[in-house]
């Protein structure tokens, strides 16, 4: 069925044939002798009357039903978002407001010029009543879905912020903004439980937009709200208040805390859910470091490292990847920021070191391959900036010789190999010198790798995973000229 003949039968009919019936009502009680009204009404009135409070108990029990279920299957909070919602409210009064009239319609006697506009006015408002009881009934339904209510609840906390921001510092209005964004959070916990992947993502698609309306003219709030009354989460030091307090940024930490506090808990099944979120979260460190609020990029970067922490003590290989490459990606959003540059790499480094440590060499891999793509990802924008990046930040953090040395020395050159080639395949000459000088600097460890790298044919990982691609695959040109080479030496 199309939804041309959808719409004629589910909407256009019921609506003509409640027009048809008022117009008919209307017109009868407009036009009959007052004796044979009477007579009529004898009979309506009350049956009228018994209608509306029927309806009346349909709803309150339909209504009853679904707060119920709903407070239940995710927080008690949501039953005051639905009694105060403008629609419900409005289904109600208007259900009452029939009733009102019909008991008028009985309080007025016949002869009264009052009373036949009062009669057609009840029995319009009963006929408007049996009309909407349906969509009416629809809409209440409508309530128990997470697709209806989350945007509800993402609404009414930008609201609050919106009105904290520009119109006034009001205590009430701001701690009932942030106890609905525990709301949010409650919900994701639930979700979490319930293995529900699909609300998981919707509540951190609404965390997402109230963290960017949080963030958006944050140098043209009209009022002091972030000085009175700060909120922090659960088991925030007395330091960390004072120093959150103190630069103003309590908001941004609260909500960012509690993102990071629910991601930490998912378990693997709900790993997809991770890129999904820090694509959102890519988005929130490119608009802080637009507005140059670099404690914001700093505390983004705190989250990252957390989830890489996670990923390690759980030995989640699946969830690291994931990680590693979205942290290459925030990497390369600060290339104009020294010193949130130094930070990021030292952290991404540390944690290919703690993935050493405990002996996890798919970690490693994943690791030190992102590094050579963040390096030809400067090179792509500029050679003298990749350059830097090499000299900088990698050769100052990374403790090369120890890799060299370790167990896991082939799975360095490797990597450093391919960066290697790859650059020289772009043409880039003095980044390719610097990375052999500097990061290999052994040629029979060079010939060792390229022999491994030459001798993968595919360019799809072993497993289907978020990389799809194999770290160990060269490009077109950069294996030509590198076959080209090995074949070369190897003759000689």
């Amino acid at each position: 069925m199309n939804k041309k003949i959808r719409r004629v039968i589910f909407r256009y009919i019921p609506i003509a044939i409640i027009m048809i019936f008022l117009a008919l009502g209307i017109f009868s009680l407009g036009s009959t002798s007052s004796g044979l009204l009477e007579n009529n009404l004898n009979r309506w009135l009350p049956f009228a009357n018994r209608l509306v409070i029927g309806f009346l108990a349909a709803l309150l029990t339909s209504m009853a039903l679904i707060i119920t279920l709903t407070a239940n299957l995710y927080t008690p909070r949501l039953a005051k978002l639905f009694v105060q919602h403008p629609i419900t409210i409005a289904g109600i009064g208007f259900i009452l407001v029939s009733n009102l009239f019909t008991i008028l319609v009985n309080l007025f006697p016949e002869s009264h010029f009052l009373y036949r506009p009062l009669l057609i006015t009840g029995y319009t408002l009963t006929i408007l009543a049996i009309g909407g009881i349906i969509p009416y009934l629809y809409f209440v339904s409508q309530f128990i879905k997470p697709s209806y209510f989350l945007p509800l609840l993402e609404d009414q906390i930008k609201v609050g912020f919106v009105h904290i921001k520009n119109k006034k510092n009001d205590l009430k209005v701001k701690q009932e903004t942030f106890d609905t964004f525990d709301v949010l959070a409650n919900i994701a916990y639930t979700a979490s439980k319930r293995d529900d992947k699909q609300l998981i993502i919707q509540v951190f698609t609404s965390m997402h937009e109230v963290f960017n309306e949080l963030m958006q003219n944050y140098d043209k709030e009209n009022t002091p709200w972030r000085k009175v009354d700060p909120q922090f989460l659960q088991g925030i030091s007395q330091e960390g208040r004072f120093h959150l307090e103190k630069e103003l940024i309590w908001p941004e930490a609260y909500i960012l805390g509690k993102m990071e506090k629910i991601l930490s808990h998912l378990e693997k099944s709900h790993n997809e859910v991770i890129p999904f979120v820090c694509e959102k979260l890519l988005e929130t460190l490119d608009e802080a470091l637009y507005h140059e609020r670099e404690t914001i990029v700093e505390m983004h970067l705190m989250v990252f490292n957390s989830l890489f922490r996670t990923s390690l003590n759980n030995k989640d290989l699946e969830r690291f990847q994931s990680m590693s490459y979205y942290y290459r990606l925030a990497i390369e959003l600060l290339e104009d920021n020294h010193a949130m540059m130094t930070f990021a790499t030292q952290s991404f480094i540390h944690y290919a070191d703690v993935a050493r440590k405990k002996n996890m060499p798919v970690a490693l891999e994943v690791v030190l391959f992102d590094i050579g793509r963040i390096i030809l990802y400067f090179a792509y924008e500029d050679e003298d900036i990749a350059i830097k990046y090499v000299n900088n930040y990698v050769l100052k953090n990374f403790d090369q010789e120890l890799l060299k040395q370790s167990s896991f020395s082939d799975i360095y050159f490797r990597a450093m190999t391919k960066t290697y080639w790859e650059s020289k395949g772009k043409g880039f000459e003095r980044l390719s010198k610097t990375i052999f000088s500097d990061l290999i600097a052994n040629e029979a460890k060079h010939i060792q790798a390229l022999e491994s790298l030459l001798s993968f044919k595919r360019s799809l990982h072993w497993e289907f995973n978020d990389r799809l691609l194999s770290f160990a695959h060269l490009s077109d040109n950069a294996h030509a000229i590198a076959e080209k080479f090995y074949d070369n030496n190897k003759a000689a």
